[in-house]
């Protein structure tokens, strides 16, 4: 698992070869997973609502650069009764990530306090095909996905984005 910057060339043939799960249109895959504060978040439950599913490491500096962005957007949304959902995916125990301990003391430490889902067995991230980090999917409230960036995102490209048909 690498950055963006280190995954672009395996990505750039994955594409050419046409197997991708974030193929716009596609219905996102659906999964139960606890949060950092044990709550169960599962995906379907949130049909209805666009949702922004971020999946990040603790050790990824492109990662450390966006999450500042992903917590202002939460903040923002909470504030409006949930008409966007951002969920923040992890993989704990996968090598080099740390384990759910860790990784909520470092969102603690940084005040991050957007639902971070503990993939502990990576089935969702094998389900998205996830090969970067950040990797961010933007999904309708029809539960389609709308499209997916593999790169730094910042706010404003966030919501230009979330705004998208």
């Amino acid at each position: 698992m690498g950055t963006y910057s280190d995954q672009k060339e395996s990505d750039d043939e994955a594409a050419k070869r046409g197997a991708s799960a974030d193929t716009a249109g596609a219905f996102a895959a659906d999964f139960t997973l606890r949060d950092q504060y044990g709550v169960a978040h599962r995906f379907s439950d949130y049909r209805g609502h666009s949702v922004l599913l971020v999946f990040w490491a603790t050790w990824c500096p492109d990662c450390m650069e966006e999450l500042p962005d992903i917590e202002e957007l939460y903040r923002t949304y909470q504030q409006t009764e949930g008409d966007m959902i951002i969920l923040g995916v992890n993989t704990p125990n996968r090598e080099p990530e740390t384990d759910v301990d860790g990784i909520t003391a470092f969102m603690e430490k940084n005040n991050y306090t957007f639902p971070t889902l503990m993939d502990e067995d990576g089935r969702v991230f094998d389900a998205y095909q996830i090969r970067t980090y950040p990797t961010v999917y933007f999904i309708g409230s029809d539960g389609r996905i709308k499209n997916c960036v593999k790169e730094v995102i910042h706010l404003e490209e966030m919501k230009r984005r979330m705004k998208q048909p």
